[in-house]
């Protein structure tokens, strides 16, 4: 064999060395591609139902307090302290807070 063929045969082999590489570095980053596109999709699922569990907490804490305004406006009411507009106000409200709840 001579110099020639033997450069020629050592130049295939890292051409072929090279391709090789080339591959493996293409499968990893398409690999890491989607695993990453998958956690992506995962977190912002969990961040989907976190949004939705804390705005029905939200809704239920506001409706929660405006039915305890209504139910001290009632009994203010009845001892004399609250006017019968104040009473009817914080039952809207109540009512109000209770349809917003149920809406989520």
């Amino acid at each position: 064999m001579g110099p020639s063929r033997l450069r020629a045969s050592l130049r295939g082999r890292l051409v072929a060395i090279a391709i090789g590489v080339c591959v493996v570095l293409t499968g990893t980053s398409l690999l890491l591609v989607l695993a990453t596109s998958s956690t992506t999709e995962r977190v912002a699922a969990n961040a989907r139902a976190l949004h939705w569990t804390n705005a029905a907490v939200g809704t239920a804490s506001v409706a929660r307090v405006a039915n305890a305004q209504a139910v001290f406006f009632a009994v203010d009411r009845a001892a004399g302290f609250a006017s019968e507009d104040a009473f009817d106000r914080a039952v809207e409200e109540a009512e109000a807070a209770l349809e917003s709840f149920v809406s989520v």
